[in-house]
């Protein structure tokens, strides 16, 4: 019988998140679902209810977490990652991060211009396209207002009022494919990505 465990380290993870105190989840390809508890050598398999590959995964606190992927799949976990329940995205677009300010306010971000928002922690999620043509890697916030998007042929995108509405920003060097972002304060930011 095949361990299951050796069988997750076959696919590909793409997302992690540290928990504290030696604890972590990851997500990746498979609907595989990581989790390391401390004091434990390696992190257990844990279901998740997709087989759909998974791009991402945030907690907002130790307890409350979110993972995205393909197909438009939301997961949704209240007790640090040992159970996953799907939530409803309102699109099969591929999402690939999701980000939380808080326990309630967050958004994910995708192909075909995807970005979506919640504000009741994902009961329900807001979809608006922006640039239906572009896909977009990473989205980070500062606070409830100020976030950024970043995605393929350079794109950045910058919004002041929750993602309502959001205006393009000047990327310096040629960096064609813009794959995370960390928002530093209302004017600064670090992006890292790869020429296609």
């Amino acid at each position: 019988m095949e361990n299951p465990e050796s069988k997750a380290w076959g696919n590909d993870l793409n997302g992690i998140h540290a928990l504290g105190g030696g604890r972590f989840v990851a997500v990746g390809n498979g609907g595989i679902v990581l989790k390391k508890s401390p004091g434990v050598a390696l992190p257990e398999m844990i279901p998740s209810g997709t087989t759909n590959n998974l791009r991402s995964v945030f907690f907002s606190d130790s307890l409350q977490g979110w993972a995205v992927g393909e197909n438009g799949t939301i997961l949704f976990s209240i007790n640090g990652g040992q159970n996953w329940l799907p939530q409803n995205s309102c699109t099969v677009s591929y999402l690939n991060k999701v980000f939380f300010i808080n326990n309630l306010v967050g958004w994910a971000a995708g192909e075909n211009g995807v970005d979506l928002k919640t504000i009741n922690g994902g009961q329900s999620w807001q979809l608006s396209s922006i640039l239906p043509l572009i896909t977009f890697f990473s989205i980070h916030f500062i606070n409830e207002q100020v976030g950024l998007l970043v995605g393929m042929h350079g794109h950045v995108r910058k919004t002041t009022n929750g993602g309502h509405s959001w205006t393009s920003q000047s990327t310096l060097g040629g960096c064609n494919w813009l794959q995370d972002v960390q928002l530093l304060n209302n004017q600064n930011y670090f992006a890292v990505g790869m020429n296609s």
